[in-house]
């Protein structure tokens, strides 16, 4: 810029001597000595605003960051668990150094929703539990001095695996029935590895009566008793097994079957006193009689009477 700027100047001032030496052939010498100053205070003044520039170019790099040219990137190193079991503690923490002792902060990227991370510190903790099975990728984690300069560990994962829980039965089954009544329990389970579809569970019993019928896949126990099932059956037993074979049993109970209980002799007394009364009142609803239009004579007067008569 600054050539093209004097060479600019140099045309106009060798332009300007050839159109003076045109018209004033005696001047000659005069007028290339002004001409030459002229040129020359341009150039000066051009050299000088350059030298400005450059200078204050330096001096606003230096006020912004006068020490983040020589600045090195801070170290960081580690290598991450990779896998864990649900419900083990997961802990890891980077080694890092700043080669000027700078003060710095950890980030992290990617990071799974149960592990807390300590910015401080670069530390990993956590524990996971039945939902968090499974895999967390491209987990990063970096270190950062005050002037912005980063490293990172290479991208890892994280993998949760399954660790079986075992079925736990709950319920408080009816030991007692009549005769035609309908009988039916069903236990509840509680398994968190069938939330995640990580397990099947296969009822069974012991000992249950011969009237009911048992269903294997939800642990439903039902029948209706009839008079010849009438007995006191003990030591039943539901038991829940997982694919892993850990099983659990709720606590043996029995089931009596009885009769239904005869009325008492004071309730068939009152409901025959019932069936007694309704009768009376209806042998009085029969009784009453209404006469209409009945001629009645007297044989003393000789007359007769046409009114209706009542008899009750």
């Amino acid at each position: 810029m600054y050539l093209g700027l004097m060479i600019l100047v140099g045309s106009i001032v060798v332009a300007t001597v050839n159109s003076n030496n045109s018209d004033n052939p005696d001047s000659d010498q005069e007028n290339n000595k002004q001409q030459r100053t002229s040129a020359d205070l341009v150039i000066n003044d051009i050299n000088t605003e350059a030298d400005n520039a450059r200078d204050n170019s330096k001096q606003i790099k230096s006020d912004i960051d006068p020490n983040k040219k020589d600045n090195k990137a801070p170290i960081i190193s580690g290598s991450p668990i990779l896998e864990i079991e649900q419900g083990d503690f997961y802990n890891f923490t980077p080694l890092s150094k700043d080669p000027e002792n700078k003060k710095i902060i950890y980030l992290i990227t990617n990071k799974p929703s149960w592990i807390k991370f300590d910015y401080r510190t670069g530390n990993l903790s956590g524990r996971p539990g039945n939902f968090d099975v499974g895999i967390s990728k491209d987990i990063v984690i970096s270190v950062s001095d005050e002037f912005d300069n980063k490293s990172s560990l290479k991208p890892f994962y994280i993998k949760v695996i399954n660790k079986n829980d075992s079925p736990v039965i709950l319920g408080t089954p009816n030991e007692s029935i009549k005769v035609g009544e309908l009988y039916s329990f069903r236990p509840i389970v509680q398994d968190h590895d069938t939330k995640i579809g990580k397990d099947k569970l296969l009822f069974s019993i012991q000992n249950n009566p011969a009237w009911t019928v048992f269903n294997t896949k939800t642990g439903e126990l039902k029948g209706q008793p009839d008079t010849g099932d009438v007995d006191h059956t003990q030591g039943i037993i539901i038991t829940v097994t997982d694919s892993q074979g850990i099983s659990d049993s709720l606590e043996p109970f029995d089931i009596v079957v009885a009769l239904n209980e005869p009325k008492s002799t004071s309730e068939v007394d009152r409901s025959e006193s019932l069936a007694e009364q309704a009768e009376s009142t209806d042998d009085q609803d029969d009784s009453d009689l209404s006469l209409s239009g009945i001629v009645i004579n007297d044989s003393a007067t000789g007359s007769s009477v046409e009114n209706p008569i009542s008899v009750k």
